[in-house]
């Protein structure tokens, strides 16, 4: 699964062991993908950690969810 974020600090993204595909982009955000079974719990750390501004899932052609 993946998932998009847009963070100006990289720990939360460490924290959630989720693993970089693309990014940074021009706005600073990230793809990552995340351990199967752990979208929800991943993207709940991500939301509310501070300095995460975006979080949302991406289908495997990369499509909002």
């Amino acid at each position: 699964s993946q998932t998009r974020s847009t963070t100006s600090d990289e720990t939360p993204r460490r924290a959630s062991q989720a693993g970089t595909v693309d990014g940074p982009n021009e706005a600073g955000a990230y793809v990552l993908a995340v351990p199967v079974g752990r979208e929800a719990s991943v993207r709940d750390a991500l939301r509310a950690a501070p300095g995460v501004t975006l979080v949302e899932s991406l289908d495997a052609d990369g499509q909002r969810r």
